[in-house]
């Protein structure tokens, strides 16, 4: 085992070597076999400050291939009668929202939200998420990202019922919900016939877009 190690290790470092022959910008990289928890690993280490070498330019275009054209780039069609996969590859996850999924690991974190909220059992079956949001955030046109965004986003769904994937993002699973902003930066989410659960907090109402009010 150790052999090969040593072998894919000699393998990396010439590997090294031929890019920097190659004009390649010169960097250093340090390749060690370490143990870990029990676990012989190969790990390769960049000096602090030690740009590391890469083909093409910064900030090239990224190129993806799509069977059909976007039906469209608007996000209001998206989740309406616009919506398609192939608009999904290129709309999805261009809205803001409160709440997200982590790369990789996909865990439930904050996003616009300062904090995951613990929700409020009101008592009489209703139940109340108190959300405290980044104050620092701003739209592409440099406008605040407020409370008054999700409000404005969740209400047009619920009162023009928009269809499609719409409903969704302010009745899933059939709740019933109401958002009430009490200032900028803060908003209540009251649930009045359900409680709180994956289907309709985190995979809901946690993750519906926030579109700019002072634009549409």
């Amino acid at each position: 085992m150790r052999k090969r190690l040593l072998i894919l290790t000699s393998i990396l470092i010439a590997g090294a070597l031929i890019l920097s022959a190659c004009g390649t910008p010169e960097t250093i990289i340090e390749t060690v076999i370490v143990e870990v928890e029990g676990e012989t690993i190969i790990q390769t280490a960049v000096p602090e400050g030690e740009p590391v070498a890469a083909e093409g330019e910064c900030c090239a275009p990224y190129r993806i291939a799509l069977f059909e054209e976007p039906v469209s780039v608007n996000y209001w069609n998206y989740l309406g009668p616009g919506s398609s996969v192939w608009t999904s590859y290129v709309v999805a996850g261009n809205a803001s929202s409160l709440f997200g999924l982590a790369d990789v690991t996909f865990q439930f974190v904050p996003n616009m939200a300062v904090a995951i909220p613990s929700p409020v059992d009101n008592g009489d079956g209703t139940y109340t998420f108190t959300i405290e949001m980044k104050e620092d955030a701003v739209w592409s046109d440099g406008e605040p990202i407020t409370a008054d965004d999700y409000a404005f986003t969740f209400n047009a769904c619920k009162d023009l019922k928009l269809t499609q994937n719409w409903p969704n993002q302010c009745s899933p699973a059939g709740l019933e919900a109401e958002v009430v902003v009490v200032d900028d930066y803060t908003l209540d989410i009251n649930f009045l016939n359900q409680a709180p659960s994956l289907g309709n907090w985190q995979a809901g109402l946690a993750l519906a877009p926030m579109l700019p009010e002072h634009f549409w």
